[in-house]
């Protein structure tokens, strides 16, 4: 945040699949939640990106990277504009996709543009990937992925750990192999459970085994001092609706707030609020927020210091967050 060498992003709220656990997924119209319901679909606009991209303070950039609050960025209409502008600058960049839409043409093109990594989400194999990535199809997947590894492209395989797939890890990770993929990793997610290890959804439940449970499951909540990402991952993020906010996680409660969906957290919100802080991409030019931002840096540090913000307390500074295991091949930093 201090020095700008990192966008991480959500550029669409529209997503394919209807995963039980993910916020986007609700009781609203299309399986949708309160918050896309209120704000309909939204993308960033190329032309947003690439503004940023020109600013001032946007001429360090070394790497964008694509995550999914709500959305999956290959479902942005757009998204090869986007992909292969930014590599035109030389800018690598990481996708966070389940990799179930679009054709294997189009991933073929990924494949071929230069410093494009891809995480896709697979979670178990053609008998289990369904459960939770619901209304995915397995051999589409494998189809999309293969595609993009035989035009030149790296991807990584990453997959949640439940009880319904843990048995398959050895077998998802001789099929990475097989098919091309650079690394397979296991996800340890804290996603909707609780101390006991359960969660109301679908009935989906965490593993049996201790090596794939949750680290405030097995060792108890710990907590420790707030260490912000996006201090020393040197970024900003930016979400659907234009907003510039320090990571994905203080996301939810800046949509709700402004939206108007009652009870949610207000803590970071009320910071924004309180010191007047330029979040608004529709208001603000990119370099005017990250002014904004910096020149408040030292009261949201007091606020980490004393505990005050609930969201950067629990994924920042406890162990309640997500733990990512190498099987195989290299992690790359991420949330």
């Amino acid at each position: 945040m201090e020095v700008l060498h990192r966008i991480d992003s959500e550029i669409t709220n529209r997503c394919n699949a209807a995963c039980p656990l993910c916020p986007r997924t609700g009781s609203y119209p299309h399986g949708i939640s309160e918050v896309v319901h209120k704000t309909g679909y939204r993308d960033v606009e190329v032309s947003t990106i690439q503004k940023i991209l020109d600013s001032h303070s946007g001429q360090n950039l070394k790497h964008f990277s694509y995550c999914g609050n709500y959305g999956d960025p290959f479902m942005h209409p757009k998204v090869f504009d986007i992909i292969s502008m930014i590599s035109s600058y030389g800018i690598t960049q990481r996708f966070d996709t389940n990799g179930g839409m679009r054709t294997p043409r189009f991933w073929t093109e990924v494949g071929k543009l230069p410093g494009v990594a891809v995480n896709f989400a697979i979670d178990g194999l053609s008998d289990t990937n369904h459960i939770y990535r619901v209304k995915t199809n397995f051999d589409k997947i494998m189809e999309n992925a293969e595609a993009f590894i035989k035009a030149g492209g790296h991807a990584d395989w990453v997959m949640i750990i439940f009880a319904h797939n843990e048995h398959q890890v050895e077998e998802a990770n001789e099929l990475s192999k097989k098919i091309g993929f650079k690394s397979f990793q296991t996800k340890i997610s804290t996603r909707g459970f609780n101390l006991s290890g359960t969660t109301p959804r679908r009935k989906i439940a965490i593993p049996k085994s201790k090596e794939y449970q949750p680290p405030e499951l097995v060792d108890g909540y710990v907590e420790t001092p707030v260490s912000c990402k996006a201090i020393y991952q040197e970024q900003f993020f930016i979400t659907p609706d234009n907003m510039i906010l320090p990571c994905c996680h203080v996301h939810a409660e800046v949509a709700k707030n402004t939206y108007h969906i009652k009870k949610p957290d207000s803590e970071f919100y009320n910071f924004l609020i309180d010191n007047d802080i330029k979040y608004d991409l529709d208001k603000y030019e990119f370099d005017e927020i990250v002014s904004s931002y910096r020149e408040n840096l030292n009261i949201l540090k007091d606020y980490w210091s004393k505990r005050l913000i609930p969201i950067c307390n629990r994924i920042c500074g406890s162990n309640r967050r997500n733990k990512v295991k190498a099987i195989r091949g290299e992690i790359h930093e991420r949330y």
